[in-house]
């Protein structure tokens, strides 16, 4: 992840690794969403937008809606933020695959 100038003070440039006990094996347009989403807010907050290789279409739709719910709650944010990606995917979760799929608190 690269960041420009103005958010430089709010983002370090070291690495994020994470690690999992079991293996993740999904389409990198899902792998971007958990940290497209921890920097969205900020970058509703400065006017930034987020740039991506690959990200799932629904997700990118889904905070296009929350962006202009926010809009709504905080009318003095402009909130012009956009996810810009090179390559929008369609990801289906098969019926079969919920149970597998499915988070367990």
């Amino acid at each position: 992840m690269t960041t420009s100038n103005s958010l430089k003070k709010y983002i370090n440039d070291r690495e994020l690794f994470i690690e999992y006990d079991v293996d993740v094996n999904v389409d990198e347009s899902i792998l971007n969403i958990p940290l497209t989403a921890t920097v969205l807010p900020l970058a509703w907050t400065t006017g930034s937008d987020i740039y991506v290789r690959t990200i799932d279409r629904s997700f990118k739709e889904s905070m296009k809606e929350l962006q202009q719910f926010f809009s709504k709650m905080f009318p003095k944010i402009r909130f012009t933020t956009e996810i810009k990606a090179d390559k929008l995917v369609e990801n289906k979760i098969e019926p079969e695959d919920l149970k597998n799929r499915l988070a367990k608190i």
